[in-house]
């Protein structure tokens, strides 16, 4: 069984970036031929037609179909589970973990030190923005 990704394919012009929202082997290439395209998405803002001083970026997608790939186990990458969060697709931070910004290890050893448990995982990260700790 083939790992499925939900990711951006690069398409457009130079300067001009235009991608596709795709469901895709994890080893195929980023501009390989995708298993289905669920969407497309325009980083460019553009004016409103009625209102040129609005701008908007234009994502169209099918939801059903992303919610189909998603039950079936594929995976969003960062930028799509972004995306999907913003349109209330998923729940924010719960389908897909990210990279973190700090190591685990770097965090586990900050905990030890200020002896707190994981019940406060999300105030350790804002804490240890502002407070600089040598790495273990």
């Amino acid at each position: 069984m083939s790992v499925v990704r939900l990711r951006l394919a690069c398409h457009g012009q130079r300067n001009r970036p235009f991608y596709h929202v795709v469901a895709i082997n994890v080893r195929k290439a980023r501009d390989a031929r995708p298993l289905e395209k669920l969407g497309e998405y325009d980083p460019i803002p553009k004016p409103l037609p009625d209102n040129p001083s609005v701008t908007e970026k234009r994502i169209t997608w099918n939801a059903d179909r992303i919610r189909y790939w998603l039950g079936v186990g594929a995976q969003p990458s960062p930028t799509v589970a972004r995306l999907l969060e913003m349109a209330n697709l998923i729940p924010e931070g719960k389908l897909f973990k990210g990279t973190s910004k700090f190591p685990t290890c770097t965090i586990v050893y900050y905990m030890k030190l200020t002896g707190l448990d994981q019940s406060c995982w999300p105030n350790i990260i804002i804490t240890f923005l502002t407070v600089s700790f040598p790495p273990p």
